[in-house]
């Protein structure tokens, strides 16, 4: 019945087979020839945008390692900027103090040698008016009673004038 069917339409079975045995042939030669190189060009081409894109995600976790390094290293020298700012400060503020102190103890002994100075200079301009008015009340009594003063006269001359200097150099320091 196939044969039949094949005389009828034509067809020789032996062109059949043969061509089915050619395009087998043409197929192992077009796999030789065409389609493993193709395949083998295919899977470089695979293997190169694997790579690429491996060196990619490897560049990119290299820059975030990086500019996490960066970022430590600016927060590190900002820290140490701000230590040395505040020891700087510190440091001046202690010299600051050091120079007040020593400026404010020479100005306290300049200040008490000045009083030591004025209360010798005081004295001393005391003692120097007191013996000169002394002198002048004896030169005066002598004029006026013709001889010298007795010993009570001069107590009394030397009291009075003690006195009165005594009250005349307490008003300008009640004054000051």
């Amino acid at each position: 019945m196939l044969n039949s069917l094949l005389q009828s339409l034509n067809i020789d079975p032996l062109v059949i087979v043969l061509n089915v045995g050619l395009f087998l042939v043409l197929l192992a030669v077009m796999n030789v020839i065409f389609w493993r190189p193709i395949t083998r060009h295919l899977d470089a081409r695979k293997q190169q945008i694997k790579g690429a894109h491996a060196q990619v995600d490897q560049t990119r976790h290299d820059m975030e390692a990086l500019r996490t390094e960066y970022e430590q290293r600016i927060a590190q020298i900002e820290a140490d900027a701000r230590g040395t700012i505040q020891h700087t400060v510190r440091t001046a503020q202690a010299q600051r103090e050091e120079i007040l102190g020593a400026a404010r103890r020479e100005a306290d002994q300049l200040l008490a040698d000045g009083k030591h100075q004025a209360q010798a200079d005081h004295d001393r301009l005391s003692a120097e008016m007191r013996a000169t008015l002394d002198g002048m009340a004896v030169q005066v009594l002598l004029k006026a009673t013709g001889s010298a003063p007795s010993a009570d006269q001069q107590r009394l001359v030397d009291e009075y004038i003690g006195r009165t200097v005594a009250a005349a150099s307490s008003r300008p320091q009640q004054a000051g």
